[in-house]
């Protein structure tokens, strides 16, 4: 954790932001925590959980749902991949940029 040295720490000085974004880190992450706490322990919570608990059970003991799983995920990374090649570049896109540069020089001997 960052520490205030003895010149930060007089009468009327503020501490450092270092140290207060530090301060309200902890204040998040205690928060969260708490909030999270909370959540786990309301009825649809646990009911959801119970859910997904029992079908990681049942992918575990049955092979050909995991299969089945995986080929679902296989799929969604194909159609992502897919989407991403078949869309338009920006006309910001930086490797865009480099590539008309480069062009442009190559143009001009």
């Amino acid at each position: 954790p960052p520490s205030m040295s003895r010149a930060d720490s007089g009468p009327g000085r503020r501490p450092p932001l270092r140290l207060l974004a530090y301060g309200a880190a902890l204040w998040l992450k205690r928060r969260a925590r708490r909030g999270f706490a909370v959540l786990r322990r309301q009825r649809h919570a646990q009911s959801l959980e119970r859910t997904l608990r029992s079908f990681t059970r049942q992918l575990a003991t049955r092979p050909w749902l995991l299969w089945l799983w995986y080929g679902h995920v296989f799929l969604l990374w194909f159609l992502e991949a897919w989407r991403q090649a078949m869309a338009q570049a920006l006309p910001t896109d930086p490797a865009q940029r480099i590539g008309q540069i480069v062009e442009g020089s190559r143009a001009a001997p």
